[in-house]
């Protein structure tokens, strides 16, 4: 049962991951500026990291109203309290790694610890309600999820806990891992324990290691540093503390390895590394970098505040094709919308995980894509079992989704020409063999042509009614465009 567990993790993991912005990349580079050398899915991966420096803002990055102060604790009516709007990295590259190795819940409670880092770093803090907004848990199953990590040290200020549990607060992650690596615990304990990813552990390493170097080289003002180098002024706060504390010697970052101390030449300068790592005529390299920008501008620019962008397959492509194979698209996703606090209830959060998952998928069925069970648990946090349930109780949900577009919207070119043959006269079994149609599509289709007969003027949505029929929306529309061009008197003329 275990290794089954892993095995389909695995599989949810990679599914998602082939779906990120390098593989996105990947096929574009491939066609339009392919590498000499190959090495196409380093390049992917340079070219995605590359891509996102030049946005303002992450591709999973929201923006969202919260407490003014870090240390706001009190239990307040939200008219009561000091606001600021904080950027939130709701949906990072991270949370692959940590589903693959720690399973759902550590996914969603590593996304949940950074955000509340993410409003920490800018002196800004959450409180329950906005937290269960965020994330369609109930409050005490949030707060007992936190409570994991509060118990390590953790310090994730969350407005109105309790005393008992803000006694357990320490430090940040960063400070906290570092400190205890350096006293010896192992890495691999480590992320288990604090829930976080290797590429996480590497941005705090050099972090510290640059802070260390500063330190001990006569810069004793944090706040100084932190505008330098960019870091969040209570990250520098902490590590400092651990130098001053342990020692020079005791805290010297060398430890930390080649994650403190990166040793590649062309770090900052893409243009360089496409010339020199991946042997690109310098011409082709300013050619792909002005093709990287464009893109970083396409899909950076003129987002709501809570809009994602994820890259998810366009909804005619097959089920039998490979992924790896299979062309990706961008689609812009509202994760937060004002309307939600109608759907909020903290001790149930049944009706705002419909709300959410429906907006997610008709969203990207009305961009041209389909996501999948895999795309919708990824995005919103939760189990693939806990979205399966959710479709299986609203069909209307279900349309949306790929298994479903794939399966329905696979002989949607020769629509109007069975539609028409039926009309004529022959039967749905000849029809489907002519055309070299699967015959229970071709009934799937004459059945909701024949039953929208009566439902012309209904006032329905096409989502409505798609989720009635067992067909899509797209097939709905059709079908009510032949029905009443069919049903028409002829012209005059």
């Amino acid at each position: 049962m275990k290794n089954l567990r892993g095995s389909r993790l695995r599989g949810y993991a990679m599914s998602v991951k082939r779906k990120g912005l390098a593989a996105f990349l990947r096929r574009e580079i491939s066609e339009l500026y392919p590498p000499p050398k190959g090495f196409i899915e380093a390049l992917s991966e340079d070219a995605a990291a590359y891509t996102v420096s030049l946005m303002d803002r992450g591709l999973g990055t929201i923006s969202m109203d919260l407490i003014d102060g870090r240390h706001f604790n009190a239990k307040r009516a939200s008219d009561g309290q000091p606001t600021k709007d904080v950027s939130l990295s709701l949906v990072e590259e991270d949370d692959i790694e940590i589903l693959e190795k720690m399973g759902s819940a550590g996914a969603l409670t590593s996304r949940m610890a950074r955000v509340l880092e993410d409003a920490c770093a800018v002196d800004a803090s959450f409180d329950g309600r906005r937290l269960a907004l965020l994330f369609p848990l109930s409050l005490r199953a949030l707060r007992n999820r936190l409570k994991a990590l509060w118990t390590c040290g953790a310090f994730l200020p969350l407005a109105g806990t309790s005393r008992k549990n803000r006694n357990f607060w320490e430090d940040l992650r960063g400070v906290l891992a570092v400190r205890h690596y350096l006293e010896g615990e192992s890495l691999e304990s480590l992320q288990r324990r604090m829930l976080f990813s290797g590429e996480r552990w590497r941005t705090w390493a050099r972090g510290y290691a640059r802070c260390y170097w500063r330190l001990v080289r006569g810069t004793r003002d944090p706040r100084e540093v932190a505008w330098d180098l960019a870091i969040p002024e209570p990250m520098v706060e902490g590590w400092f503390s651990i130098v001053r504390d342990l020692g020079p010697d005791a805290a010297s970052p060398n430890p930390l390895g080649e994650a403190a101390f990166p040793r590649d030449p062309y770090d900052g300068n893409f243009h360089l590394r496409l010339v020199h790592r991946y042997d690109y005529p310098p011409p082709a390299a300013l050619s792909l970098t002005g093709h990287l920008r464009r893109v970083a501008s396409e899909l950076g620019d003129h987002r709501a505040p809570g809009e994602i962008v994820h890259f998810a397959i366009p909804a005619g492509q097959p089920l039998t094709m490979s992924l790896d194979n299979t062309p990706l698209m961008p689609v812009r996703l509202e994760y937060l919308h004002p309307g939600d606090w109608d759907y909020l209830d903290v001790d149930s959060p049944v009706n705002l995980r419909v709300h959410r998952l429906r907006r997610l998928a008709s969203s990207a069925y009305e961009q041209g894509a389909a996501l999948t069970n895999h795309d919708l648990a990824y995005l919103t946090g939760l189990s693939t079992d806990a979205v399966s349930r959710v479709l299986g109780q609203n069909r209307d949900i279900r349309s949306y989704t790929r298994g479903r577009v794939a399966e329905i919207e696979s002989g949607i070119e020769e629509l109007e020409e069975i539609h028409r043959r039926y009309c004529a006269g022959e039967k749905a079994e000849v029809i489907a063999e002519e055309l070299g149609q699967d015959a229970d599509l071709v009934s799937s289709y004459l059945d909701c042509f024949c039953r929208l007969s009566g439902m012309l003027d209904s006032p329905e949505s096409a989502g409505e009614l798609a989720a009635e029929l067992g067909v899509t929306p797209r097939i709905v529309e059709i079908c009510r465009e032949l029905r009443s061009e069919l049903e028409a008197p002829p012209s005059s003329s």
